[in-house]
């Protein structure tokens, strides 16, 4: 998996601080040579060293738009972090141990295939809090149904631990973490 557009960890370490044990990345003072002109430099050194970098997108990640010698990209954090802290640009996804893709501390971050990543995002716990129920879970006649079809049960996680537990049986271990 390329990056063409991630800048290399040195360019990076000059635009952001990195803190490791919160995950967050924050703005540092960009050297002129990062801008088109030395007011626009000015401009931007003016106000946004110090701040939390970039905003959630549509995809519950964390986009960081990148201005460099009058392009925009748009970077995720975690890919970010990844090269900042390895040296090196991603050669695979990066996935979010907790599935949680806002959560970026380095000891959420880890290297995967397609197939771990997506395995990973099977076995995370309920995301009710956006509404939708865990995978392999639907709502069908005031129960929870296990979508392997296991049964009816009379909670969320009865249902989204049998279907883990299924699902485990079914992909092997590198399934539900």
């Amino acid at each position: 998996m390329a990056d063409h557009h991630m800048p290399d960890a040195a360019y990076l370490r000059e635009c952001f601080d990195y803190e490791p044990s919160s995950g967050l990345l924050t703005w540092r003072r960009r050297p002129v040579e990062h801008f088109a002109s030395v007011e626009t430099a000015n401009k931007w050194n003016g106000r946004m060293p110090g701040k939390l970098a970039g905003t959630p997108d549509s995809e519950g990640y964390q986009r960081i738009w990148l201005g460099r010698r009058g392009c925009r990209v748009g970077l995720r954090a975690h890919r970010i972090v990844w090269t900042m802290m390895t040296g090196e640009k991603p050669s695979m996804l990066i996935d979010h141990i907790d599935s949680n893709g806002m959560n970026n501390r380095w000891e959420n971050l880890r290297q995967a295939t397609h197939q771990e990543n997506r395995n990973n995002r099977w076995s995370a716990g309920p995301r009710l809090s956006t509404g939708r129920f865990p995978y392999g879970v639907y709502y069908e006649r005031q129960k929870y149904r296990a979508v392997i079809g296991l049964g009816s049960f009379d909670t969320v996680a009865e249902a989204h631990a049998a279907w883990k537990d299924a699902v485990r049986i079914l992909r092997g271990s590198l399934a539900c973490g």
